[in-house]
C-alpha cells in the first residue's frame, strides 16, 4: 500500500459521506450517484484493508478506523479550502469607482490621462 495510490476523490466522498451522515444527500451535494458514492466506499475500505464504517437506520456509523480517516479527511478539507483562498486572494478584481453625472467627464478625463 502506497499513498501515491490514494485516490484523493474518494477521500473527498468519504468526507462528504460522513459529514451528511448519508450516502444519497452526499450523492446528490457531488452531483454523483448513490452506486457512484457506494462504489468510491467500497474501493477506499478495500485500499484500506479495514471497515470504514456501517450503516443504520439508513444513517452512516463510523467504525474507529473510520473516525481516524475522518480526522484525516478534515484537515485534507481545510487545507484545500485554504488553497483555494490563496488562488482566489491572487486574482486581480477590477476597482469599481462611483460618480456623480455632474463629474462623470472630470473623472473620465482624469482616468484617461
Amino acid at each position: 500500500m502506497s499513498v501515491l495510490n490514494l485516490d484523493t476523490h474518494q477521500l473527498m466522498v468519504f468526507y462528504y459521506v460522513v459529514t451528511q451522515e448519508s450516502i444519497s444527500i452526499a450523492a446528490e451535494q457531488l452531483g454523483l450517484t448513490q452506486p457512484t458514492v457506494s462504489y468510491h466506499l467500497k474501493a477506499l475500505e478495500q485500499y484500506a484493508g479495514v471497515k470504514l464504517f456501517n450503516i443504520k437506520k439508513q444513517r452512516v456509523v463510523l467504525t474507529r478506523a473510520g473516525q481516524g480517516l475522518y480526522q484525516f479527511t478534515e484537515e485534507i478539507w481545510t487545507q484545500l479550502k485554504n488553497i483555494d483562498t490563496f488562488f482566489n486572494s491572487l486574482k486581480v478584481k477590477p476597482i469599481a469607482i462611483g460618480v456623480t453625472p455632474l463629474l462623470h467627464k472630470q473623472v473620465t478625463a482624469a482616468l484617461s490621462r
